[in-house]
């Protein structure tokens, strides 16, 4: 195990984001609230580092009394500036880890690459009422959760609409939606719900420090809404690009941008219809690849 001499020196030379513990699994074991761990937190304390720490129950054949949920009441205690991260469930202590949040503002709780649907019930619950904050997504490797895993393992909940869906996410009822900016901005700024990503190549100028998805290691998604004009295909095209050049003049004009900007819109660059018909054809097929995989039905 490395001291902490050796983290500062580590840390020195390439910069530390965090240090991680997996307490049964170390030779001999040694407990979350072990004077041995001490000297490694009181490092992490100097150095600003937040520690992750493997509460729970363990895999097999491994003792559990290490990483039990009620030694980091202590931890937190002795250390008050040191930012502690639970991570890889914190169960059957689940109940144990919200109360202890509560009681400790440098304690959170990670998800550790889980599915959603396995999440446990008080932490969703949690997290959709006081401790939107202490709940961090995160996973063991940096990809975390896959397209793949994210289609098979989320439970599909159809809505008739953003606004009931939205409701239903305030009220803890589902636990997370994809949404349009334009519906959903107020409400993350009033603090009803939270922004995890914007599924989109760049930041939204209307929440600039949400992180893109791409950014949080999913570069496959990257699913923006956008509006386009499409008329007849026996329309002359020098009608089409007649059309086409009053709509980029009305775009540019400042009232109608206000207006754009005020309904949540992002204002990118103007594309000719040629290139609107290109960005069609590879989102036709980028999406039918999509239903075709996770054989996606229609709802009737």
């Amino acid at each position: 195990m490395l001291t902490e001499d050796d983290i500062k020196r580590i840390h020195a030379e390439v910069g530390l984001s965090a240090v991680s513990v997996f307490p049964s699994g170390t030779l001999p074991q040694v407990a979350i609230n072990h004077k041995y761990m001490f000297p490694l937190y009181a490092a992490c304390e100097e150095m600003g580092l937040p520690i992750l720490l493997n509460v729970g129950i363990p895999g097999p054949r491994i003792p559990m009394e290490t990483q039990k949920v009620e030694h980091l009441d202590e931890v937190c205690w002795f250390f008050p500036e040191l930012k502690v991260v639970m991570r890889h469930g914190a169960e059957p202590w689940e109940a144990l880890a919200v109360k202890l949040m509560l009681k400790w503002p440098n304690l959170y709780y990670s998800t550790s690459a889980f599915a959603p649907t396995h999440y446990p019930k008080a932490i969703i619950d949690y997290a959709n009422t006081r401790g939107a904050d202490k709940i961090i997504y995160a996973g063991y490797f940096p990809m975390g959760l896959s397209l793949d895993r994210i289609m098979s393992d989320m439970q599909h909940v159809p809505f008739a609409g953003s606004p009931p869906a939205l409701a239903q996410v305030m009220g803890g009822q589902v636990p997370l939606m994809f949404d349009g900016m334009a519906t959903s901005k107020r409400m993350v700024e009033a603090g009803k719900v939270q922004a995890f990503g914007v599924a989109a190549k760049k930041r939204s100028p209307h929440l600039p420090n949400v992180p893109t998805l791409a950014e949080q290691g999913y570069p496959e998604l990257d699913f923006s809404n956008w509006v386009g004009i499409i008329v007849a295909s026996g329309v002359p095209s020098a009608l089409v690009q007649k059309v086409n050049a009053a709509v980029d003049k009305a775009a540019a004009s400042p009232k109608v941008k206000d207006r754009l900007l005020g309904a949540g819109f992002d204002l990118g660059g103007d594309e000719t219809s040629e290139q609107m018909v290109q960005s069609l054809r590879a989102e036709f097929e980028r999406n039918a690849a999509i239903v075709k995989t996770f054989d996606i039905k229609l709802n009737q």
